[in-house]
Formats: C-alpha cells, structure tokens, sequence
C-alpha cells in the first residue's frame, strides 16, 4: 500500500489502489469520479456527511451511507476522499476515528486542484474571439475529444476544431471518452468556442444490454494472444487496439490467469466506447475527428471514424498528426524521409547535414542533450577493463530490446505480438545457429521489462546478459557484427561503429539503406541463419540525411506548439539548434507540473487579433502539409 496520501488517475492505471473502494463525498466530484472510474475499480458506496443517520439514498445505484454512523462501525473499505472544498474537514473526521491516512484512506489529486478564474476567463476569452454562433451546416458534425483535463489542449482543441468546421462546413460537437471529472465546466468550454453540444458517453438501457450481450459471447473465446487481437465487432477488428491498451495499461507480457479481471475491464470498457459511438457515428454525418493521441480508448473510436469515412487528427501538445486509414501507428509520417530532404532547397540540406553530423558525433560522445530520458548516456560509458564477450571465432549479435512500458506498436503493426514473442522467436534462433548471441538491456528499463529479459535468458542460455552499462564502442571492438531491434535508436547508431543492424519493425529509418529490414517472418528467420553471408557497405551520409530529416525538418508539419500557440515560452523550435525532446515548457517532472488551467491565463496574456489571425492560417497549414505528409506514402 502507498504512503503518500494523494493519488492520481496514474495510480489507478498502474492498479495501486485496492480494487474495493468507497468514496467519501457524494457530491458533484464523487458522482463524476465514480462515472469515470466505475469500470477499473468496485465501488460499494458512498460515504456522506449531508446523509441523515439512518438514511439511505443511491447515486447511480450506489448506495449513499451517513459517513459518521458507517465509520463508527467500522470494517470499512478502502476510502477514497473526493471533495474540493471538504477534503480537509474529511481527513481530520477520519483520523479522530483512528483511520491512517495513506493506508486506510487517501485523497484524490485534483491536479492542482481546478481554478475556476482560468477556466471563466478563458471561456469569456472565447466569447468575444468566436462569437456566439457559427454558420456551420448542423447537419455536419466534427468531434473533438476531452481525454484528460482541462489544459493548454483545450487551447489546441478550440483553433483546431474550427479550422475543420470551416473546412468541412460541419458544426463541433464535443466528446468524451470517459465521463470527465470536471464535466460542467468541460461543457462550458467547448460551448464557447462554438461547440453544439457534449457527448458525456453515457449509455443508454439498450446500449448497455448491447454491451453485456457482447461480453458474453466474446469472453468465452478469448484463450490467446491471437484470440484478443482477432476481436470483431460488426466486422470490425478492434482486437489489436484492445491487446495495445493491455500491454500499455496492465503489463507487457500476456498473462490472463493473473490479470483475467483487468482484462474482463478492459474488454467491457472497450466495448462501451465501440457501441456508444459506434451508434453516434451511423446516426450522424461526422466529416472529421480531433484527438489527443488517437491510441488505445480514443484507438476505438478512430477505428469506427476510419469506418464511416471520417478523417482523424491527433493534435495533443498543439502537434498535428492526420490518421489515414489503415495507419495506426502513433508516427505515421516517417517513411518519406528521403522525399522530404530532396525538397529542402539547397542551402537548408547543407545546414542540416552539418547540424546532423555535429550533433550525432556529440550524441556518440555521451551527450543527452536529445535523449532527455536518460541521465547518463550508455555512450558515455567508460570501456571495462574486463573483457564482455567471449574470445572465439564465433559470429557474434547483440540483442536490444525495448522497454515495455509504453506503447506497443509506435510505428504500426509487426510481424509478432508483440515483444515477448519477438524475443522468445530470436530465443528459438540462438538454439538453432552457432552463433554468441548477447542481450544488452535497455537502460532506463522498468521492472517488468528487466522480469521478460531476465526470464529470456534464464529459458535461452545460449544468450547471454551484458552490463547495463556496457559501451557500445566496446562491444564493436569484442567483435559484435550484428545487432537486432524493432526500431530502436541503435538501427542508425551502431551502423556508424560498422554494426550491421537488422530492424524487425517499421521504423523511421525505413526508406534507407543502413540498415537491414525484415518485413515478413520468413525473411527474417532466413536473415538470422544466414549471417555470416549478409554484409552492406554503410553509407554514412544516409545516416545523417535521416537523422536530419528526422529531427529537424521533418517534425514542423506536426510539432508546431511553441511558437505558435505559445511564442514568448517557447523552449526550442524546428530551427534551433537542439533536437526536439523537451516537452511544451522544458519540464520532466510529470503530468501535475505540465499541463493545468493556468495554461488558458498563459494564452490570453500573450493574445492579441493578430496574433489570431496567424493561428488560423498556421492551423489550416498545418492540417493541410499533416494530411498530404500521411498520404504520400
């Protein structure tokens, strides 16, 4: 059990919290929390203050206790305070009846906790900016998502969405993938930049039946991976977004018999979102759809908009990503890296090279100016004195796998699962070749990646773990020849050593030729047993026109945040001499310093007519080069 006293919306996602809740505050706050989280945690009731002793109510059908009789009764679950403006008097009225806070009670991070005077004065900002009514056909409707919170999204989301109602002559309706926990004011806002209406997703009595009905006849046949990932609904496959959000929210590696109730939420959340908008989306003619990142939860309803032909945009953090059907890969504008340098004028290819060969030179010298994950780079390593490989003729590869905590698929689909069975399927190779084979974790790996690798090497002796902090110099000069990844970072680093990579994803680096690329199953088990014959001259000026590309010329078309919603803050732009991965404001400590309502005051102060005029026609330009950048390829 956590010590801290708050938790957060995290601590539900990474199931730090008792899976038996009561919530104490039956009010606005805990009515919305308990439509936005009924479906991760069991909720048995209400614990009240303004409920007459021996009264009983309901909320949603959850019963509503007098808090003072119910703690003097006690064997309590697990309580969860959720009240802005009582929260304290709660905690005290809890420790005087002898409750520990951080053990038998915590209280809801309300992220700073909501200031309304951001929230009114960016909605008035709105009113005089938009106006009150807009000429869109009503017929025409375009959604825009609310996933998170309120936040310099909504910023994003008000430009963005008008931009395609004027596009697409369509009026904006608002929408939630889960009941938001500030939803009055989530409405308020939407309405003043023109937003029609809310979709809270709430269902309906037939629409919950429907969904109940699917469960029960899906659940039963779900046994395997390829059981989950098959899933259909109407024709449909949502099974591989739904396996995504398992391996992103429960864990990497399938396991149903520990997480079968995890995955029975999953499934059942999956299927409300798919048959709530699923009904909106054959009752309404919707011309396009905003997001926040178009990937697990909000990853069913692009499936259902790519199926009733509605366009996609991903727009968090102000970036443009457009979603072409059939794409769902979170970067899917990075196979045209080669055509986008031809169309650089001279001058901007010459300044690019110099800057890619300046900064990868740094990069390899242990510079992390880029890589703001890290705190050491792995090559900034010193060499060891002791020797990593084993001193023989023997071919030798190097395996570099992924963490498993973020997303599964970045680039789309691959030919496995997912991680485990890539490295179970290359466990398999290292019985049947003659090969050293070695495994170098990742650096910044979480426990369960650190559990799979452990588990790979202790089924597959033949492979055998390096250092953590093994130098990548080092093992070039021990005698690796190859190294294997889906799309790491090491796919154009280690070519620059003479390490032949093969990649057995899509990639960024895939339009190139500095490093092998296995496409089917087949191809890539042919790759492995016949190394010792696969050898390509390493072009390294490729090497720089994609890290180039990638870094700095490629990213505009879909990374336009800072200057241009935010130009007196900005902390790096396409032009800088740094390579973008900072986040908006220059922060790593996490979501609560990082986004909040204080960023609406951050755009007005910085507002002015001009300077909307240039947002509307840098977001038209945007949604324009997003969608022709996706198309091309």
């Amino acid at each position: 059990m956590m010590k801290r006293l708050c938790v957060n919306d995290r601590d539900v996602r990474l199931r730090r919290l008792p899976k038996d809740i009561v919530i104490f505050g039956a009010g606005q706050d805990g009515q919305n929390w308990q439509r936005q989280y009924r479906e991760e945690l069991k909720i048995h009731y209400f614990l009240d203050n303004g409920t007459p002793s021996g009264c009983t109510k309901q909320v949603d059908e959850v019963p509503v206790y007098n808090a003072a009789e119910k703690i003097a009764q006690g064997n309590l679950y697990h309580i969860l305070v959720l009240s802005r403006d009582y929260q304290d008097e709660m905690c005290a009225q809890l420790k005087e009846a002898g409750l520990v806070a951080g053990q038998d009670f915590h209280v809801w991070e309300w992220r700073g906790d909501l200031d309304l005077e951001h929230v009114y004065a960016f909605i008035e900002h709105n009113r005089q900016i938009w106006g009150k009514e807009s000429k869109q056909r009503k017929s025409r409707k375009i959604l825009c998502t609310m996933y998170w919170h309120h936040c310099a999204d909504m910023v994003f989301t008000s430009y963005y969405g008008n931009v395609l109602a004027q596009k697409y002559d369509a009026e904006i309706i608002g929408a939630s993938i889960k009941w938001p926990i500030n939803y009055p004011f989530a409405c308020e806002v939407y309405n003043s930049f023109h937003a029609k209406g809310f979709l809270p997703m709430v269902l309906s009595e037939c629409q919950q039946k429907r969904v109940e009905e699917l469960f029960d006849k899906i659940w039963p046949t779900l046994h395997t991976k390829n059981d989950w990932q098959a899933i259909e609904i109407d024709g449909i496959n949502f099974g591989h977004e739904i396996y995504r959000e398992y391996l992103r929210y429960v864990a990497g590696i399938f396991n149903p018999e520990k997480y079968e109730m995890d995955m029975r939420k999953i499934l059942k959340q999956a299927l409300r979102i798919i048959v709530y908008y699923k009904d909106y989306f054959s009752q309404n003619d919707v011309r396009a759809v905003t997001m926040t990142d178009g990937l697990y939860e909000e990853g069913y309803v692009r499936i259902i908009a790519w199926h009733y032909g509605a366009k996609v945009y991903a727009i968090d953090w102000g970036r443009v990503r457009y979603y072409p059907p059939g794409q769902d890969g979170l970067y899917v504008n990075n196979l045209n890296y080669p055509e986008i340098f031809n169309r650089l004028s001279a001058q901007e290819q010459e300044d690019g090279l110099l800057w890619a060969k300046k900064t990868l030179k740094e990069r390899l010298g242990g510079a992390t100016t880029e890589i703001s994950s890290l705190a050491v780079s792995p090559w900034a390593q010193k060499q060891s004195t002791k020797r990593l490989l084993d001193e023989n003729e023997k071919l030798k590869i190097v395996i570099v796998p992924h963490s498993i905590i973020d997303d599964a698929y970045p680039y789309g689909r691959f030919m496995f699962a997912d991680h485990e069975d890539w490295l179970r399927f290359l466990g398999e190779m290292s019985e049947r070749t003659d090969y050293d084979w070695y495994i170098k974790y990742h650096p910044i790996a979480g426990q369960e990646s650190i559990e799979l690798w452990d588990d790979i090497v202790k089924r597959y002796p033949k492979i055998k773990k390096l250092p953590i902090n093994s130098s990548p110099k080092q093992l070039k000069e021990e005698g690796i020849k190859f190294a294997l990844t889906l799309w790491g970072s090491c796919g154009y680093e280690y070519p620059l050593l003479g390490i032949q990579v093969i990649a057995a994803g899509p990639n960024p680096y895939g339009n190139y030729n500095f490093c092998w690329q296995a496409h089917t199953l087949e191809e890539y088990e042919r790759m492995l047993l016949h190394l010792p014959e696969m050898y390509k001259q390493i072009d390294v000026e490729e090497i720089y026109q994609f890290y180039c590309v990638h870094f700095r010329y490629a990213i505009p078309p879909w990374w336009p945040v800072e200057d241009i919603f935010y130009p007196k803050r900005q902390m790096y732009t396409y032009n800088a001499p740094q390579p973008l991965r900072l986040n908006m404001y220059g922060r790593l400590e996490g979501y609560k310093d990082n986004f909040g309502e204080w960023q609406y005051r951050w755009f007005i102060d910085e507002f002015s007519p001009e300077f909307h005029q240039k947002l509307m026609q840098r977001c038209k330009d945007n949604i324009e080069m997003a969608t022709a950048a996706a198309e091309s390829h």
